[in-house]
Formats: structure tokens, C-alpha cells, sequence
């Protein structure tokens, strides 16, 4: 064999060494690469992408792993919202606070831009809204006033989460986004709102249950939170007339009672009783006095002013305490009641005819600057002066003067 036959042969060999390595580099580092993408897998290293840089089979097996590393990362993110959704419905702390918490963790959970939270009037007495922090410079009451938002809202009302493309024409502060996707507060058939998420990156199926799912926890907590406010209502709350209880007066009297002596703001009474309660229910019946009672507390809430506090004392008599009020406000706003019941007439259950009923008013005062009188002597003053209305002949007003001593003796 020649020279020339002996480096063609080995120019050869080295060729096919070349091409062998170059497929082992071909096919062995892929799978090499992919061992160690399953590895890191699992390891939990959910962060690092599976390479899908290959073809053939090698390709799409990293493709499918990708696909699953996504798909467990934004299961992940929806299980760890869930768990903090639970943990912040669940503790002790202001309302909001828990809600601000809520549309942040869903914001995070479907890769949002921002999600918007809206509570309706029924729910909770008033209405509003809570926002995640890309949307703080935007005002509840345009998030309110749009129409799509509101659209939105009464569409899904009773129906699982929608996923609809920002119109055209919408307000500024929504036109920068593309999508909205949103899901009812819904809880025991009653609607508490909306809840919806702007721009999520995907919203495939499972984030807008997620959503929904939310939806459900927050209508929950809100629902819980309505009931504890209709208990406390009850608490305070006359149950015949809607105006404060006898509870809610004590309380509210002493903190009156307090800042007059502190600021020296006059602080006004008005002891009230309905005339000859007694025989018009004797008269007409207990129902009718129900009625005559509802008709009157309407015709105090309608004529005092709006800063006082009227409040149902027992049986036929109110209360009305009037902050900083001195006593030619008291005797206006006294007479004004006086004269006002004097012309209401009203219908009665089963009777025929209109009725009307009077009222007699004992006014007292707490002035700025002087002795320290407590709550319960200024209603004494009042009924002190009540008791004068009454022997003076009812229907009118007698303001209290002297001390209480000297008057309770005189009306014994």
C-alpha cells in the first residue's frame, strides 16, 4: 500500500471520527440537555425553561415538558391564591385591607395588568371599589361610571366569569388595556358585585374560574359581614319605628355630653311625648298605635336637622339631641316638631278617616362653659320641662329653667 492509499485511508477515518462526533454532539448533547431539564424538574426548579430548541423527537418531548412546567406554574399560582384568598378572608382585620389583599393576590395569580373589585349598594349599605395597585390613580367613581364595567357587571350577575375585548370609545383610563375578564360576587342567591381582571396574559379556562372562584370567597366574607351589620343595626335599632334605641342614645348622649365640656359647644335636649297616648290606643287599638308611633317618628326625622340624633326614649316618648345647639335653635327646631305632628294627618289599619295626634316638648340645655352636668341630668332637665308641657295642657314647648332639684320638687 502506498502513501497515497495510506493518507486517502486515513484522511478517511478522520472524516468519519468528524461525522461521528458531529452526530453524537447532534443528538447525545440534546438528550443530555433534556436529562437535565427533566432533572432540574425534579428538583421543583419550575423557573429555569425546558430548551425546545430541537427537531424530531428529542423537539417535542422538550415541548411537552415545557408545556407541563407552564401548566404546573400557573396551577401553582392559582393554588398559592387560593390559600392567601383563604387566609385573608379568614382574619381579624379592617375589611378593606383584606380586600386590597385579594385583588393584588389575583392580579399575580392569572398575570393581570390590574383587577378591579365592585361592591353594590345592597351589599353593605354603600357602595364602592377596590383596585389593585396599577390602578390607584383611577377614581372609583369613573371605574363606576363606565359602561362597559357596569355592562359587565349585570351580565354576569348570575352567570359563570366572561371574557370580553375592551370597546371602542372607552373612558381613558380603560382604553390602554385589551381585555376584560370578569366574575359575579355571588353568595347564598344574593349578587354582592363584581370582580374582574384587565389584560391577563392568558385567562384560559382555569383563571377564569379562578376568578370566579374568588368571586365566591369575597361574596362569602361580604355576606357574613352584611349579617353582622343587620345584628348590630338590630342592636341600636328600634325595631317598630327604625330610629335609635334607648342603648344607642345612652352611648351617644355621654360622648355628646363629653365634647360639650371639652369644647364648650352648647349641647340641646328634647324630651318628647306623645298627647293622651293611652286613650288613642285604648281608643283605636294597638295596631293604630303602632301606626300613630311609625307616623310620628317620620315627622321627627323629616323636620329636625340633619346633624341631630332622634331616638325613640319608650314607649310614646323620643329623644332628640341636637350638637351644638343653643336655645334659640333648640326652641325653633322644637316648635317646628310641635307644629308639624299638630298638622300631619294619617291613615290607620282598618279604619276609615284620616287621624292626627300632638306632641308635647320639653327642651333642655347644656350651654358652653357650664357645670359639669352629666347626660342623665340633662334628660331629667328635659323631662322636668316635659312634665311642665304636660300641666301646662300638652301640645307645646316649655325650655327648662332652673335647677333640677327645684323642678323635679315643683312637679311632685
Amino acid at each position: 500500500m502506498g502513501m497515497d492509499e495510506i493518507l486517502i485511508l486515513g484522511g478517511a477515518a478522520i472524516v468519519m471520527l468528524a461525522l461521528l462526533l458531529a452526530l453524537v454532539i447532534l443528538y447525545l448533547a440534546p438528550a443530555f440537555a433534556l436529562v437535565r431539564a427533566v432533572r432540574r424538574l425534579g428538583a421543583g426548579d419550575l423557573e429555569t425553561p425546558v430548551p425546545a430548541r430541537w427537531w424530531g423527537g428529542l423537539g417535542l418531548v422538550a415541548s411537552s415538558l415545557e408545556q407541563l412546567r407552564l401548566q404546573t406554574v400557573a396551577s401553582l399560582r392559582r393554588s398559592h391564591a387560593r390559600a392567601a384568598v383563604g387566609v385573608a378572608v379568614t382574619q381579624n382585620r379592617p375589611l378593606s385591607t383584606s380586600l386590597k389583599e385579594i385583588v393584588e393576590e389575583l392580579t399575580s395569580a392569572v398575570r393581570a395588568a390590574g383587577s378591579i373589585m365592585l361592591v353594590n349598594e345592597s351589599a353593605l349599605g354603600s357602595s364602592f371599589t377596590v383596585t389593585s395597585e396599577s390602578l390607584a390613580g383611577v377614581s372609583p367613581q369613573d371605574i363606576a361610571g363606565s359602561s362597559q364595567v357596569a355592562a359587565l357587571a349585570t351580565a354576569v350577575q348570575h352567570w359563570l366569569p366572561q371574557q370580553q375585548p375592551v370597546e371602542e370609545g372607552a373612558p381613558p383610563w380603560l382604553a390602554s388595556y385589551h381585555t376584560l375578564c370578569g366574575a359575579p360576587l355571588f353568595y347564598a342567591g344574593k349578587s354582592f358585585g363584581l370582580i374582574c381582571v384587565l389584560d391577563a396574559v392568558d385567562c384560559a379556562e382555569a383563571d377564569r374560574e379562578l376568578v370566579a372562584s374568588i368571586g365566591r370567597q369575597v361574596a362569602s366574607v361580604l355576606d357574613r359581614y352584611r349579617v353582622l351589620g343587620d345584628y348590630q343595626r338590630q342592636a341600636i335599632t328600634d325595631g317598630l319605628t327604625g330610629l335609635h334605641n334607648y342603648r344607642f342614645l345612652v352611648d351617644h348622649l355621654d360622648q355628646q355630653v363629653a365634647l360639650a365640656h371639652r369644647t364648650g359647644i352648647p349641647l340641646s335636649l328634647l324630651m318628647l311625648d306623645i298627647d293622651h297616648f293611652k286613650e288613642f290606643n285604648d281608643s283605636h287599638g294597638h295596631p293604630a298605635g303602632d301606626a300613630a308611633l311609625c307616623a310620628f317618628a317620620n315627622s321627627l326625622k323629616e323636620t329636625v336637622r340633619r346633624a341631630d340624633l332622634v331616638a325613640r326614649y319608650g314607649g310614646e316618648e323620643f329623644v332628640v339631641v341636637m350638637a351644638n345647639a343653643s336655645r334659640s335653635d333648640s326652641l325653633s327646631v322644637a316648635e317646628k316638631i310641635r307644629s308639624t305632628v299638630q298638622q300631619t294627618r294619617f291613615l290607620l289599619p282598618g279604619k276609615e278617616g284620616m287621624f292626627g295626634i300632638t306632641v308635647s316638648i320639653g327642651v333642655a340645655l347644656l350651654p358652653g362653659g357650664a357645670s359639669r352636668m352629666t347626660g342623665r341630668e340633662l334628660i331629667q332637665a328635659a323631662d322636668a320641662a316635659l312634665y311642665q308641657a304636660k300641666h301646662l295642657g300638652r301640645n307645646r314647648v316649655v325650655f327648662y329653667e332652673g335647677t333640677i332639684v327645684d323642678t323635679l320638687e315643683q312637679s311632685s
